[in-house]
């Protein structure tokens, strides 16, 4: 049977031919390692959980620091086509972007921004071993709006300049309202510290804006994905007891959505950023499903990731449910730890691919063979610390290449 491509109907609901071709950019650093590594075992799962009956078809692509480098483009038309018409794809870690004001040009901001992908979804699993108890947390939060609108201007900059003229016109209570807003307020600190008075206003400015649509369309992703995963409660996690008109408003439309949904819908159940904080801390929370805005997910990122090997070790999916499209990526820069070839984080995007299609056969084999190397101890550089942490009595460190076969041995 041919390669060919996925499509979705009007509600976004993919399908899915039996050989469908998936986009690939393996990314920089060691991303192109960390694919060849992990290409393989990701055919080979689909090829075993249905006996030679379906396949992908995998399109590698430029993408990243290599090609704007080599077509001074991060982000190529070819490759953000193939991935629109495709519907979904991998995409390996990337280097940072160069420093610039506003919003610098890279693959992971067009595919967002042309395909829309408002929602990610970031498992945090739980590594197999005896001190492993409890199940995986997922963290959803919303990728377009919010501090992941990524829009920021240095202080002295001419944007930055040009936006402070503008809320002094427009809304002078909010320069009035900053420590050194205005001429005045940086002439009198100047002044009394004896340095010449410059009557410069420089202020670095960042936007952060959520809109009724945006927490709309949120809260219904967040409640697919948890009828998907089965979930029976979201928490919804936030900060509006300091920012009652944005993150409160939001959490009210929230409320809105998750009540209109009917019987047998999950349960949503609020809760201030530091509680949750807290309970994680405390291991009181160890798994369930875990919602927000990208500001406040990105704090219980920082306090769940590590735990579980944090960078290279985690993937993401990044998704629009309502076209179906989705990236599959794995967490991290181009500068991952660890083995240049370390298949693990792959792995995991690839996981939440075959999910995505639908594919769950594959998608637990993969997922049962790499937790089986994991139990037995084997490790690469980058997970050896972790089961070490879980009390594996003995840890064997491999290289990434030997753990891909031990990963191959048990699909």
């Amino acid at each position: 049977m041919p390669a060919a491509r996925i499509t979705a109907d009007a509600s976004g609901a993919l399908r899915v031919p039996d050989e469908p071709v998936i986009p690939v950019v393996a990314g920089d650093g060691s991303g192109p390692a960390r694919w060849r590594a992990a290409r393989p075992l990701l055919e080979e799962a689909v090829l075993r959980a249905y006996e030679g009956r379906r396949r992908l078809h995998f399109q590698e692509l430029p993408g990243g620091e290599r090609a704007r480098r080599e077509r001074g483009d991060p982000a190529p038309a070819e490759t953000v086509n193939a991935f629109r018409l495709h519907r979904v794809g991998l995409r390996g870690p990337m280097a940072p972007p160069p420093d610039a004001d506003g919003r610098p040009v890279t693959l992971d901001g067009e595919l967002r921004e042309i395909l829309d992908l408002f929602v990610a979804v970031l498992p945090v699993p739980a590594m197999p071993g005896p001190g492993a108890a409890g199940s995986d947390v997922v963290i959803v939060r919303e990728e377009r709006e919010d501090s992941a609108a990524g829009f920021e201007w240095r202080a002295g900059s001419s944007t930055g300049f040009r936006l402070s003229k503008a809320l002094e016109d427009a809304a002078p209570e909010i320069l009035n309202g900053l420590r050194f807003g205005t001429p005045e307020a940086v002439d009198a600190w100047l002044k009394g510290r004896g340095l010449l008075e410059t009557g410069i206003v420089e202020t670095g400015i960042s936007v952060r804006a959520q809109s009724r649509p945006g927490a709309e369309r949120l809260a219904r992703a967040v409640l697919a994905v948890a009828r998907r995963l089965g979930k029976r409660k979201v928490t919804w996690v936030h900060r509006a007891e300091l920012l009652p008109l944005v993150e409160g408003s939001a959490l009210v439309q929230a409320m809105e959505v998750f009540a209109s949904a009917g019987r047998g819908a999950p349960a949503l159940e609020d809760v201030r950023l530091p509680a949750v904080v807290a309970e994680l801390l405390a291991g009181r929370r160890r798994d369930g499903l875990l919602a927000g805005f990208s500001s406040t997910a990105t704090h219980l990122q920082l306090v769940l990731e590590p735990g579980a090997g944090g960078e290279g070790l985690l993937a993401a999916a990044r998704l629009n449910p309502d076209t179906g499209h989705g990236v599959f990526e794995v967490r991290g820069s181009a500068s991952l730890p660890g083995d240049d070839d370390d298949p693990v984080g792959t792995l995991r995007a690839g996981e939440l691919l075959l999910r995505h299609l639908g594919w769950g056969e594959a998608a637990d084999r993969l997922r049962q063979a790499l937790d089986a190397v994991l139990a037995s101890g084997t490790a690469t550089a980058a997970a050896a610390p972790v089961l070490h942490a879980l009390g594996h009595a003995q840890v064997r460190e491999v290289h990434g290449a030997a753990f891909a076969r031990e990963v191959a041995a048990r699909l």
